[in-house]
């Protein structure tokens, strides 16, 4: 257990995997999602009240290889 709290917001529809969840009332993740609910799929973004926010691809429920950062300053950090 990590102690984060996730909920969604969305349809729950078992046909459409993509939902938006709001993870710890910091951080909206919109994305996909596998057979087992964590995040993952080719194109998902985590957005932090900051303005902060991470586009790329997730798997079984962590960030995993290519996507990028982009920072409300303007500055942006590619990931591989």
């Amino acid at each position: 257990n990590t102690g984060i709290m996730e909920h969604y917001i969305g349809n729950q529809d078992a046909n459409d995997q993509s939902n938006a969840t709001v993870i710890d009332d910091t951080c909206v993740y919109i994305g996909e999602y596998n057979i087992l609910g964590q995040r993952h799929g080719s194109r998902g973004e985590l957005i932090w009240d900051s303005g902060d926010r991470y586009v790329g691809t997730f798997k079984n429920g962590m960030r995993s290889g290519q996507g990028a950062f982009f920072f409300r300053d303007g500055k942006t950090n590619k990931a591989m």
